[in-house]
This record gives C-alpha cells, sequence and structure tokens, in this order.
C-alpha cells in the first residue's frame, strides 16, 4: 500500500502541519478525531498517522494515551514531531470584542489559552469543537457574534485574524507521535514510549521501577500516569526512555521490569525529534 497518512482534520490543523511535516509529499487523510486516526491505522486503512499527546501547557491528550493504553493491538508509534503553537483569535470582518459571546476552540485550543479567554472574554460561552480548524468554520457559520482560536493555516474566506499569540505562555509547543504498525530502526539517538501497572500497595513498587532503568544508565525523559479504569487508585504509568528497545541496556531493563510489574506495554521505539534547519 502507498504510504498515506491520517491526521485529525479538516485541513488546516495543527495535526495537519505536522502530518506535511512528516510526510511531506503526502498524501494526506484527514479524520474526525484522534481515536478515528488511530483505528484507520489499526485497521490498515492507512499505512501511517499523526496525533498528539502532550502539549507544554495543557498537558497530556488523554483519549491518545488511553486508547494506546487500552485498545491498540497492532499500533506502534514509530516517529515524533514537535510544533512550536501560535493560536489565532479568529472572528468575521467587523467583529467588536465586547459582543462576542461564544468562543470556538478544540478542547486543548481552549485549554491553551483558558486565562486569555476569560479576561478577553468573561460571560463568553465556550464550545469546544472536533477541531481548531473547525472551530473557524462554526464561528463562521454561528448566529451570534462569537470567535475562534485556531492556528493560521484554519484561514476560511470571511474570517480575519482578530489576535496573534492569544495561547496563556509565548512558548507553546505540542509533541506529536507518528504511529504505524511497527516500530523505527534504531538510528543511535532514539526513544522508546512505553506503560506499566505496578502490584497493588507492595511499597516502593515505583522506586523499583525507576531503579532499574537508572542502574543501567537509562534517562526516563517523561513520566506521568493515567487512571488504571479498574478501580479508584489505580494507576498506569507512561514514561519515555532515551534508547531504542533493540538496545542491549533497555532490551535487559525490560526484562527486569516485567518481572517487577502487572503489566507492561511498549508503544514504540522511534528516532528523537530534532529540530529542522
Amino acid at each position: 500500500m502507498p504510504k498515506q497518512i491520517g491526521f485529525l482534520g479538516p485541513v488546516g490543523t495543527f495535526g495537519h502541519e505536522a502530518a506535511k511535516t512528516w510526510l511531506p509529499e503526502g498524501p494526506h487523510v484527514p479524520y474526525p478525531s484522534h481515536l478515528h486516526v488511530l483505528e484507520a491505522v489499526e485497521k490498515n486503512e492507512v499505512s501511517l498517522g499523526v496525533v498528539a499527546v502532550e502539549n507544554s501547557i495543557d498537558g497530556p491528550v488523554t483519549d491518545v494515551l488511553d486508547y494506546l493504553i487500552h485498545d491498540a493491538r497492532r499500533v506502534r508509534v514509530c516517529g515524533e514531531v514537535v510544533m512550536n503553537i501560535s493560536q489565532c483569535l479568529w472572528g468575521r470582518h467587523g467583529t467588536v470584542l465586547e459582543d462576542v459571546q461564544v468562543v470556538f476552540s478544540h478542547p486543548k485550543g481552549l485549554g491553551q489559552c483558558a486565562k486569555n479567554i476569560h479576561a478577553l472574554f468573561p460571560k463568553a460561552k465556550q464550545i469546544a469543537t472536533d477541531s481548531t480548524a473547525g472551530a473557524v468554520i462554526q464561528m463562521l457559520e454561528s448566529d451570534v457574534p462569537a470567535v475562534a482560536i485556531a492556528g493560521k493555516a484554519a484561514a476560511q474566506e470571511g474570517a480575519v485574524i482578530l489576535q496573534e499569540n492569544v495561547q496563556d505562555r509565548q512558548r507553546n509547543s505540542t509533541r506529536f507521535w507518528v504511529v504505524g504498525r511497527r516500530s523505527a530502526r534504531p538510528t543511535g539517538c532514539d526513544k522508546t514510549s512505553l506503560a506499566f501497572e505496578t502490584f497493588k500497595d507492595k511499597p516502593g513498587a515505583l522506586l523499583t521501577i525507576y531503579a532499574i532503568f537508572a542502574a543501567r544508565g537509562l534517562n526516563l525523559s517523561r513520566m506521568e500516569s493515567r487512571p488504571a479504569k479498574t478501580a479508584l487508585g489505580q494507576y498506569v504509568f507512561l514514561v519515555d526512555v532515551e534508547a531504542h528497545r533493540e538496545d542491549l541496556e533497555l532490551k535487559d531493563a525490560l526484562v527486569a521490569a516485567r518481572r517487577c510489574t502487572s503489566r507492561l506495554k511498549v508503544f514504540g521505539s522511534y528516532p528523537q525529534w530534532r529540530e529542522q534547519a
């Protein structure tokens, strides 16, 4: 099958920009949600997909993480793209900010701009959309004065940028995972993402796992947790290890870690992102 890459559509989303960064020649296939992208890769409808996984202001993209933890069978993380994110405030020609009643954006867009939205539109209703680009379309279709938060690529006829860089912090970036049906080959500068659960009510269980990686000189560059969805207080821990799963040190660490966990799942190994020249 020719290489195709799925992304959260429509055209003009940050996911579309990430897809073009990874596979410039395309074809780029839009889907209505991150879950649709992941399922398309799972079913081999497309060879690759790109999904947001975390933002520097608003944190993890939980639906993506939960799918990979609980539902993915064939999907593997095989790459990453880090995008600088500049959120713009879109409106119609002649929009008066004081009259705005509705703010449209993807939940992550609303989260990245939460303080500024409150300051600019303290009485406006916030409506979550499937994507930032879709928010601009819904703004144009709104029957009441409205604005949308999206990137510059989300331009539509009749929409104008009222303000740029409306995110709460000027330094804003989103990390995307490229997913396929196999991990990438080792490059010598790689990362492996995995999830695990510890045995319940065992003191020091988490420390034991981290010590396994530390003893082998393996750096954990990201650590977080998600509910295990089995009982209150039960968690799945997610880590990124700066190594490839084929590296001897990580191979050995994974063998040791499996003995100390009730479940361990490797999402995939892939080259670490490097800013493009």
